[in-house]
């Protein structure tokens, strides 16, 4: 678990000598744990940081409290990250002191945001200093201002149309404040007349006499006369427009950097959650297809047996879609008519609607063709369409199914997803699929959430549905708009980039290869797995359809056991995320030992991402857990029979 998590995870004794470094800490510096070991890892802190750091540790540890600080430690390319280094300490069973464990997460770009926010707070403070202010000044016996020539330029007039240099408070209010604001002016006054109040700062609108709205930054002061009776006020005006402006815009750009975290916070974790749920979906499935073929149809448990056996491969489905959202979900895209595949799947789309929804459609013939996957692009108009028709509840409705094609400029700003999605230059053409219902609609504050997993504004227990949606639509290098208000309806496009591939020219079929029993009998297959349910089930499972299995907890332990069997084993089964060396370490050694050795790569996630990067050595074939045993003895089978051939 810890080698899983995605922060530095470390551990040290009551020596103050570190003792444990997970593989994250270990693949973030390029060290091994032998070079982390003691006090190993300070060698690879920032010459300026290092009597810092080992100061407030050492000093820690003697207090025996928690502690947090900052440093720059090298990472394997040799630069130099911010990290956040947090540290607990912990004890024995007995309560005395064991030492501390500690965990570190990269601030590199928190930093770097930090230093160009306080850069733009500085650049602001400068131009603030060096406006040009209004100065003004009201004579508490006449109740009117006078001002200096600034206010002319600010406020958009002239000295000629006000009558001079003097105007009366009441004035000014209804002339230049907006409808709603003119009290505020009245009121002030009255408090510092009356001695209530000696200064005042606040901000306010105006509105000009060019017709445009100004934000104003306003310093009022009482003035005295020598026995300490008010006789007026003094102030300055000052235009903040485009420093309210500034403040907005840093604002929401660090809206959008949060977002944007939480989004790569919340996939790291989905993701490996979907893993580890595979895995162990891995042993309940083999386990209950074993029983299942090993028991009679009149025994009783059968049918209690394939009910779970269809609950596990609705888990499974879930951890699909989960990975789907994230993007992980990769599958063979081929070029294909967005217009033709929504016009296939009408006659099914049509037969699950509710019988008052009228649906409505525009699907040019031919249509923009795209490179994707038709399997993928039927479930991002189902699930639309499923959405749409359970907003327009339980009474009559309309839903309108369109296609065309947009270019990039055309694509509207407001109410896109991802959040940090940007259509291409605008030579690019996207195509366009346009779903709008006539419902319920959606309230403004449900749209940050509105493709959150499990987020639903219907019923529990929905709400996958956009997620998966948003998940395929990324994959693509495309963009989601919303547009949606309260009892009006919502419409939905989805944009793909247009491909400039031609269609093939007749349907390629793809049949899967009939599963059988094991090529010749006793055929040796070694399974190297390092979670001990999932390669005890699976030995059981080749054991019982004619195999002879060697078992290996990890790659070091399969190496060996290898060079012991090379002349038995006909194939690997291999995990591809163990403890010591993993799955394309064991490969690329086996390979060595014996060059062409039938091997098959598993892993809870997607063979896209499993198989990117650049590997010397590629398996025969690869197996997304949870795998049925059917496939996997297919798998072995197709590999023996190349083999023999």
């Amino acid at each position: 678990m810890a080698d899983a998590a995605p922060v530095l995870l470390w551990e040290a004794g009551p020596d103050k000598l570190c003792n444990y470094f997970n593989k994250t800490w270990l693949d973030f510096t390029g060290r091994t744990l032998e070079q982390e070991m003691g006090n190993g890892w300070a060698e690879g802190v920032h010459p300026d940081d290092i009597a810092r750091c080992l100061e407030t540790y050492v000093g820690s540890v003697d207090a025996r409290r928690k502690f947090e600080m900052e440093y720059r430690l090298r990472g394997h390319d040799g630069e130099y990250r911010w990290i956040l280094d947090r540290g607990v300490p912990r004890q024995n069973a007995d309560g005395t002191f064991a030492g501390y464990i500690g965990s570190c997460i990269d601030i590199t770009e928190r930093k770097q945001m930090e230093a160009t926010l306080r850069t733009t707070q500085k650049q602001l403070a400068i131009a603030m200093d060096q406006a040009h202010l209004t100065y003004w000044e009201m004579d508490a016996a006449t109740s009117t201002f006078t001002f200096n020539d600034r206010f002319y330029a600010l406020y958009r007039t002239t000295a000629e149309r006000e009558g001079g240099y003097r105007m009366a408070a009441e004035v000014y209010a209804r002339e230049f404040l907006p409808a709603e604001e003119q009290h505020v002016v009245p009121d002030d006054v009255a408090k510092l007349l009356s001695g209530e109040i000696d200064e005042l700062r606040q901000e306010h609108r105006i509105l000009r006499r060019d017709g445009e709205f100004r934000d104003i930054h306003v310093h009022v002061t009482v003035v005295r006369d020598s026995s300490g009776h008010v006789v007026g006020t003094r102030g300055t005006n000052q235009d903040i427009t485009e420093r309210k402006r500034a403040e907005k815009e840093c604002g929401e750009r660090e809206k959008l950097i949060q977002q944007l975290q939480k989004s790569e916070s919340l996939g790291r974790m989905a993701g490996a959650i979907a893993h580890h749920f595979n895995n162990q979906l891995q042993a309940v499935m083999l386990n209950l297809e074993v029983a299942t073929d090993n028991l009679t149809e009149r025994e009783r448990p059968v049918e209690g047996l394939i009910h779970a056996m269809q609950s596990a491969r609705k888990a499974a489905e879930v951890s699909t879609l989960m990975l789907t959202y994230l993007g992980q979900a990769h599958v063979k895209d081929t070029p294909l008519d967005l217009a033709g595949v929504c016009r296939q799947s009408l006659a099914l789309l049509r037969s699950a609607m509710p019988r008052d929804v009228v649906l409505e459609i525009d699907l040019p013939t031919p249509g923009p063709v795209i490179s994707a996957n038709a399997n993928q692009l039927r479930q991002v108009m189902t699930n639309l369409m499923t959405n749409a028709w359970e907003a327009s509840g339980e009474g009559p409705g309309s839903i309108r199914l369109s296609v065309k094609t947009v270019s990039a400029a055309d694509i509207p700003a407001a109410g896109r997803f991802p959040i940090n999605w940007q259509p291409q230059d605008n030579a690019t053409a996207y195509a366009c699929l346009e779903i709008a219902d006539a419902g319920c609609g959606m309230a403004a504050n449900d749209f940050d959430k509105l493709f959150d997993p499990f987020f639903s504004t219907k019923f529990t227990g929905r709400g996958l549905g956009l997620p998966v949606v948003l998940g395929i639509v990324r994959s693509h290098d495309g963009g989601v708009t919303v547009e949606s208000e309260p009892s009006r309806g919502s419409t939905f496009r989805v944009f793909i980039p247009v491909s400039a591939s031609a269609l093939p020219q007749k349907p390629v079929l793809v049949r899967e290869s009939p599963t059988s029993k094991s090529v010749r009998r006793g055929a040796t297959v070694l399974v190297v797995e390092d979670e001990t349910v999932v390669r005890t089930t699976l030995a059981f499972v080749l054991e019982c359809s004619g195999f002879t299995v060697l078992e290996a907890e990890d790659g070091v332990a399969a190496v060996e056991l290898f060079r012991r069997h090379r002349d038995e084993i006909g194939c690997v089964v291999c995990d591809l995320t163990m403890p010591r060396m993993n799955g394309w370490g064991t490969l690329a050694a086996l390979r060595q030992l014996m060059p062409g050795i039938g091997f098959i790569l598993a892993s809870g996630y997607s063979e896209a991402e499993v198989m990117a990067g650049d590997h010397p050595e590629r398996p025969q074939a690869f197996l997304q857990k949870p795998y049925e045993a059917k496939v996997l003895i297919n798998a072995i089978n197709q590999i023996l029979i190349h083999s023999n051939t």
